[in-house]
């Protein structure tokens, strides 16, 4: 990871951040008009910080910086407003998850960056709290 790269990306790391075009279609991450494309077609969109588990997986890493999560729990979440993203999961265990089950975005370390260790956040998965 490298540091100026996580600054340009923290609205859609920290807020969730993608674009609406102007027939309504949205789409995540945000990305550069393509050639021919007018340039305001697609205006910044917040998305929905909620939505159901649509599909999830546990994966077994061996990298340094899972070193303290020896499983990884990763999911597709379909937010509230129709966007699909994958995420990794947390504050739960596996037999805890259920296709269909009320889940929200929260944000956490996802690990460090550069000779000083510095902490980068974004976006995660875990379930919904309260209704």
């Amino acid at each position: 990871m490298n540091l100026p790269k996580q600054w340009r990306l923290k609205g859609q790391r920290y807020r969730l951040e993608g674009q609406r075009h102007s027939d309504g279609r949205v789409r995540f991450p945000a990305q550069p008009a393509k050639l021919g494309e007018a340039s305001d077609a697609w205006q910044p969109y917040q998305l929905a910080s909620t939505g159901e588990l649509y599909s999830w997986t546990a994966q077994r890493s061996n990298r340094s910086e899972f070193d303290h999560e020896p499983i990884v729990l990763v999911g597709m979440i379909k937010l509230a407003d129709g966007c699909m993203l994958t995420a990794q999961l947390t504050d739960c265990e596996p037999s805890e998850l259920q296709i269909g089950m009320a889940m929200e975005a929260v944000t956490r370390s996802w690990g460090k960056v550069g000779d000083d260790d510095l902490l980068v956040y974004g976006y995660k998965f875990r379930p919904k709290l309260v209704d």
